[in-house]
């Protein structure tokens, strides 16, 4: 039974009207409203929408109760003639109020009561104004006399009565209308008295617009129609109201005062205009900025502005560029923006992120002209935006100012920071705050300490201001910090906010950490008004209740509170709530649901079409997206309101007449928001049932209402069908009780990454997806949990903790644990990953692990991944993470490999970092997971200006698609400049950067998500060979000889012979493996590795010293150690592969691994000759160029294009030292001039990268740097010269 209908015993008497009296809690000068509750009053609703109207509270009525304050009414049937209630802003309690002692009518003038000597000496006053009013008018009026003014009468001389609009200082929105009249004879006290009645507040003073002082009642009379009434506090400026700042009432010759002609019809013209410019306007504006002409008042910073309209804003808009002129002292800068159709402009922010040399900016005005319908609008600032100038914020607001029309103010909001009293509670990380309200948002704010050393430390209460336009009524907040590094977490205990000088203030409760490593991981939390955060927790107790409704591909209807009519879809592709219940086009389908209450809805009958708020207008979008996703809020009466995900705050709103209506307002639970979900069918006739109890045998039976007599029935395999009562058991149900509960909050580690606990199984059921994961210990696992993350065709589970009940040990030595997870929606399994999850970092964690045998409890499939590896920080390559791809047998499964990540830092000074660098694969086949970078192959990782290697061990990703890079330096000084990063594998992917990683440099970003830049096929990688049982490594040897005897039959094997020459250099050899990818017409050879040479022990050798003894003759000794040397110097490895025929060979890769202490070679020549043909064609590579990752351009790997064989010999006659200058007259041999301007900065070492662009393609990025190490390159005027080979 819904407990909020007025039901009736007779559908056909009439309503009996009751009449009922309506106090203000907490109130006893409050009038009682006095309301007849009728036939006009519908429902419960609607009478809670007319007392919001009559009572004056905050936030509307939202509960009335006996004065008691006991019993709540939640009825209409639960009003009584001449009873008498009491009306609350809170939902669920009432402050009990003493009717008797109700005195009716409030005396706003808390102050001494009213006195006659008071009111005489204040006529007396305002006598004496009159008097030199008149002496310094005396040639005006020479000619007529003044008579005596009585001062018992504060109205001589103003016979006519006049009316004046009040409005509330601070808010022009609030403003009643008062009429004086010389009849009442009112002091100037009871005026205020008066007014304070009508604004609710006591009243103090009077101002004009301009802010001048009103003290008594001949200068209302004479003063301006509109003035402005305040408390004790100042007065704030409201200009722009289309009234002379200094006007008075005009009066005839005969002394009737004039009255302002055709008032309505300037409102209506208003209006008019106003309609038509938002007509007109395709939110094409020009912007002026007006930089001050101070020598200091320019920035290099980036500027940005945000516009905010009525219906939505502009998102920061950038202003220029940090490399130009702009903003520079005297400037005055003009862009050309567009802002959308975000209505009627209110306010705009400007500001820049503070970076640069000179980040501090001193504007003078902004002014902004509509291209289509020529508004402008101005914006004077003359505010500084420094840290160490005015107070210190970076950024203003100001509200735009039309003729005729109230503007916003600009208030100082009070926030204090209550840090909780925890051990370790206190932060040093930057902490930003965002405030909302009914009239948009502050945008992020820096919460600077400015001056304070200690802020935001354990039991600190912190008080900062932020100045903004008013933001109406606030409703929430968003908190956060950039501390992700140990130690840099947060206990927030609540924020108090209030407008600075006011008394009220709203309280944001939070009692959480804001720290990775504690709570749900959370280091930005969203907190609301606390009436509001209780709300919260009610509606998502309901929501348990009424989310059966709102599950995938569930067809709804929504029926408004107010028309009783459900949502429709026109054929027009508009949007009302007038539909029948038979209207197809009121069914809206659940196409999509993400975590927790946010839903997305479409129309069956229109697909394509989705509900959705933009523009603050309910509205229909052909693709789903952020405005169609909606937050379901279900209420304590069971109905739903939607609130819209990207414009908080914004709901569906249809009116009493059925039409779309403004998604905003005061009272944002009013009917016309409210709605009844159905799912399709629950309302028609043929969908309602009657329930046959029988206590006795404790069953129902369910008999239809439209055809009495027939009832539900059930099939031995779980159909339901129609039946009749036969007396068989196919028709009795046995209801169960459920109890609904919140789910609690994951208190873990993995939460963000939605994780789930698993524990070993305690029964039998198996339900679709249900494995049984097996997993077998080699050594006991140590300071540290384990994760298992499994992936398929559809997607992964995430990481799934492998938990053990209480009182039981896991993953001892020897072990077999036995877990259960459900995976239906990961798919056909692909791959496992096992992770260690630390427990502290005191303490390494360690485990061994043999083996994982999962089994599919269903269909009985096993799989068995064998690992026989550590993970541990202190064992093999000291990673804590181990993949191993699914085999079945007779199917192909992905290999696992080992990608070479190499990282090249900037030379930027201070580009080098020691903080935990860590990144994130993603390829066709997934991820690798978040792996650290530990093992590099440099002493000091990360140092400025050099390239670490390391090594990850995965299961192949397949084509890469990109990566995330980080750290978790958030302190000073570990910031990190990445200039790209370069994976190896069957390709080389390049992901460029050029970009800090650091919290205090350009968008304080220290992690960094790159795509691939480019991609080049090198070789095929070799798959790591995995340990398998005896049964595994038999099958696979099988397999292989299977495939050797394939490839034997169908494709022969060619032999070809390598030449390699090291050059004549002391350290021209090298102790790294070299390996040859030699390239044909018909395919290339792959990676072969060069390792047994046919003519030295030892490839890839060097010259040798020689010991000599000394002989008579001299020269015949220096004549045979140089033909002997000569011989040596050139040492000329040769090497046999076999390989598939490869036709006539187009291009080699050759290098080396970089492995072992004198890892350097530099490389001569190549020669390839194929075998088999009598001619031995040869193909002949020079090269004379270092592989090395310490000389020249760092390279360890060359590719190189075959050159003539008489170039061969001539190359030979060259000495050495001239050589390499003969490969550059080749082809592809270039030299190259770089002049630097007179006015540019010293490079100061920084790296030049060059590429050359061709008709054929581009070459690789050639560094360019000096023979000289000593040489200072790209100096100011300076021309160097290079000789680069580009082939």
């Amino acid at each position: 039974m819904d407990t909020h209908s007025n039901l009736r015993s007779s559908q056909t008497a009439p309503p009996e009207a009751k009449t009922c009296y309506f106090y203000k809690e907490n109130d006893y000068y409050y009038k009682p409203a006095k309301v007849v509750v009728g036939s006009q009053v519908k429902s419960w609703p609607v009478l809670l929408t007319e007392l919001s109207k009559r009572v004056p509270l905050s936030h509307g009525v939202r509960s009335v109760a006996t004065p008691g304050g006991h019993d709540m009414i939640s009825n209409l049937d639960g009003l009584t003639h001449d009873g008498h209630y009491v009306c609350s802003t809170n939902r669920h309690r009432v402050k009990s109020l003493n009717i008797d002692r109700v005195q009716g009518g409030r005396n706003w003038n808390f102050g001494r009561p009213p006195s006659g000597q008071r009111a005489l000496n204040l006529l007396l006053r305002e006598e004496a104004e009159n008097r030199s009013l008149r002496h310094s008018n005396f040639d005006t009026y020479s000619t007529r006399t003044t008579p005596h003014r009585d001062v018992t009468d504060p109205y001589i001389g103003n016979k006519h009565p006049k009316k004046i609009t009040v409005m509330k200082n601070g808010d022009p929105t609030e403003r009643h209308v008062i009429l004086l009249n010389r009849r009442t004879g009112q002091t100037f006290e009871q005026i205020l008295s008066d007014m304070s009645e009508m604004f609710h507040f006591a009243i103090r003073k009077l101002y004009t617009m301009d802010g001048k002082r009103i003290r008594g009642c001949n200068s209302m009379f004479k003063g301006p129609d509109v003035l402005v009434c305040s408390g004790w506090e100042g007065f704030k400026k409201m200009g722009g109201l289309g009234y002379s700042q200094g006007s008075r009432a005009g009066f005839s010759r005969a002394g009737r005062p004039t009255q302002s002609r055709g008032s309505n019809d300037i409102i209506a013209s208003r209006l008019k205009k106003r309609k038509e410019r938002l007509t007109k306007t395709r939110g094409m504006w020009h912007v002026t900025v007006n930089t001050n002409s101070l020598k200091s008042a320019g920035t290099n910073a980036q500027v940005t502005l945000t516009i905010y309209g009525h219906r939505g804003n502009s998102g920061p808009i950038t202003l220029g560029n940090m490399e130009g002129n702009d903003f520079d002292p005297g400037n005055k800068d003009e862009f050309n923006i567009s802002i959308g159709n975000v209505g009627e402009i209110y306010k705009i922010r400007i500001g820049h992120d503070n970076t640069g040399d000179n980040p501090g900016w001193l504007c003078d005005e902004i002014r902004m002209k509509d291209v289509d319908t020529h508004e402008e609008l101005v914006f004077p600032c003359h505010r500084w935006m420094a840290r160490d100038e005015d107070d210190s914020e970076i950024c203003r607001e100001m509200a735009a100012v039309r003729r005729g029309e109230p503007i916003l103010p600009v208030l100082r909001y009070e926030v204090q920071v209550i840090t909780g009293n925890l051990w370790n509670a206190g932060t040093e990380a930057n902490v930003y705050m965002t405030l909302y309200g009914d009239r948009g948002d502050t945008g992020v704010r820096q919460l600077y300490p400015g001056k304070r050393k200690s802020v935001f430390e354990k039991g600190n209460v912190d008080t900062f201001y932020i100045e903004a336009v008013s933001l109406g009524h606030l409703r929430r907040l968003i908190i956060g910090h950039d501390g992700t590094s140990a130690g840099q977490g947060w206990f927030l205990e609540k924020i108090t906010v209030k407008e600075q000088g006011a008394r009220d203030e709203n309280l944001f409760y939070c009692g959480k950490w804001l720290d990775e490593g504690e709570d749900d991981g959370k280091i930005v939390r969203e907190l609301k008004v606390q009436e509001e955060y209780i709300d919260d927790i009610i509606e998502k107790r309901n929501f348990e209740f009424e989310k059966w409704k709102f599950e995938k591909d569930c067809q709804i209807k929504l029926f408004s509170s107010v028309t009783e009519k459900a949502i429709r879809v026109k054929n027009g592709m508009t949007v009302d709530a007038l539909a029948n219940p038979d209207d197809k086009a009121n069914v809206f389908v659940v196409v999509s649901k993400r975590a927790g209450m946010i839903r997305v809805f479409a129309n069956v009958l229109h697909p394509n079409n989705y509900l959705a708020i933009d523009n603050s207008r309910v509205t229909l979008l052909s693709k789903p997206g952020a405005y169609t996703e909606f937050r379901v809020r279900v209420q304590d009466d069971k109905t739903v309101m939607f609130e819209s995900v990207k414009n908080a705050l914004q709901f569906l709103t249809f009116t009493e007449s059925g039409k779309i209506g403004d998604t905003r307002g005061i009272l944002d639970k009013e009917p016309i928001r409210r709605f009844h979900v159905y799912c399709k069918g629950i309302r028609d006739d043929m969908a309602q049932f009657i329930i046959e109890k029988h206590p006795e045998k404790g069953y129902v039976s369910l008999q239809s209402n439209l055809q009495r007599g027939l009832y539900i029935g059930m099939k031995p395999d779980g159909r339901i069908w129609p039946t009749v009562d036969t007396g068989v058991n196919n028709i009795w149900f046995f209801p169960e009780v459920v109890e609904y509960q919140l789910e609690q909050e994951v208190q873990d580690y993995i939460k963000d990454k939605e994780d789930t606990q698993v524990q070993q199984p305690l029964d039998s059921s198996h339900a679709d997806g249900d494995w049984s994961i097996q997993v077998s210990s080699l050594e006991t696992l140590e300071n540290a949990d384990v994760a298992i993350v499994v992936y398929g065709d559809k997607g992964n589970s995430g990481p799934i903790i492998l938990g053990a009940p209480p009182g039981k040990s896991l993953f001892v030595a020897g072990n077999n644990d036995e877990f259960r997870a459900n995976l239906a929606k990961v798919g056909k399994i692909s791959k496992i990953r096992l992770e260690l999850i630390p427990k502290s970092y005191k303490k390494l964690p360690s485990w061994k692990v043999k083996e994982v045998k999962m089994t599919d409890l269903n269909t009985k499939e096993s799989l068995t991944f064998y690992f026989h590896r550590w993970l541990s920080r202190e064992e093999e390559d000291l990673e804590i993470m181990r993949e191993k791809p699914a085999k079945r047998a007779g199917e192909e499964s992905l290999s696992l490999t080992k990608y070479k990540l190499t990282t090249i830092t900037g030379n930027e000074q201070g580009s080098d970092t020691n903080a935990e660098v860590y990144v994130i694969l993603y390829g066709e086949h997934g991820d690798t997971g978040r792996r650290v970078l530990i093992k590099s192959n440099k002493g000091k990782k990360f140092q400025c200006g050099q390239d670490d290697m390391f090594e990850i061990e995965a299961v192949s990703l397949g084509k890469l698609q990109k990566l995330i890079i980080g750290h978790d330096g958030t302190g000073a000084g570990e910031g990190w400049y990445l200039e790209k990063v370069i994976i190896k594998e069957t390709e080389e992917s390049v992901f460029q950067c050029d970009k800090w990683l650091d919290t205090s440099k350009e968008d304080r970003k220290i992690e960094r998500t790159l795509l691939v830049k480019e991609s080049v096929q090198i070789f095929t990688a070799e798959p790591i060979l995995e340990e398998e049982d005896e049964q595994a490594k038999s099958v696979k040897k099988k397999e292989v000889e299977a495939v050797q005897k394939i490839q034997t039959t169908k494709e022969p094997l060619s032999v070809y012979q390598v030449e390699v020459k090291t050059g004549s250099d002391a350290n021209a050899n090298t102790n790294s493996n070299v390996y040859i990818c030699i390239y044909g017409e018909n395919g290339d050879s792959g990676k072969q590795t060069l390792s047994s040479s046919i003519t030295s022990r030892k490839p890839v050798s060097s010259w040798c010293y020689l010991k000599l003894s000394q002989s008579d003759n001299s020269t015949n000794i220096y004549w045979y150690v140089e033909q002997y040397i000569l011989h040596l110097i050139f040492q000329t490895d040769v090497f046999k592969l076999e390989v598939k025929d490869l036709g006539k060979i187009d291009k080699i890769v050759i290098g080396h691994d970089g492995k072992g202490a004198d890892s350097g070679w530099y490389l001569d020549d190549v020669t390839v000759i194929k075998k088999e043909r009598e001619d031995n064609q040869k193909y002949y590579f020079p090269c004379a160029r270092w592989l090395d990752e310490n000389v020249g351009d760092k390279k360890t790997e060359v590719e190189l294009l075959p050159k003539k064989e008489e170039e061969k010999s001539r190359l030979e006659n060259i000495p050495f030292d001239k050589r390499k200058k003969s490969y550059f007259t080749e082809e592809g041999a270039y030299k190259l001039w770089v002049k630097t301007a007179e006015d540019s900065k010293p490079a100061n070492g920084g790296k030049v990268v060059f590429t050359l662009y061709g008709s054929k393609g581009k070459s690789e990025d050639i560094t360019l740097f000096s023979a000289n190490p000593t040489a200072k390159l790209f100096e100011p005027g300076n021309i160097d010269e290079f000789e680069v080979t580009v082939i």
